[in-house]
């Protein structure tokens, strides 16, 4: 035997009434709302870090770049010192020959 409930007869729980539901929805909105700043905060963090990543990533390649410009100078640097004692010593050297030739000149 099984009994069915007819309309309107429900179990013996009081009905909360219609003001229930609505703050049910209410609730449900509000959850709805905040989930949805979230994921738009989320969405927002996640873009900023990538642009952020991007400009350092940049930097690194700037800075790598910088670094390969300065051990350019460098070596330019130290190829004109080199240059230019090479330039000294054979000034030196023809101020040697000038003196010799001046000294060979006199004796004759």
């Amino acid at each position: 035997f099984f009994f069915q409930a007819e309309d309107g007869i429900r179990d013996a729980q009081e009905s909360r009434g219609l003001g229930d539901v609505y703050k049910r929805q209410a609730i449900g909105t509000v959850f709805g709302r905040l989930i949805e700043k979230l994921q738009t905060t989320r969405d927002t963090i996640i873009e900023e870090t990538r642009q952020s990543f991007q400009s350092f990533d940049q930097m690194v390649e700037e800075i790598s770049d910088k670094d390969k410009l300065n051990k350019k100078l460098s070596s330019g640097v130290e190829e004109y010192y080199k240059t230019k004692q090479q330039i000294v010593e054979i000034m030196k050297g023809q101020e040697i020959i000038g003196k010799l030739n001046q000294i060979n000149s006199n004796e004759t």
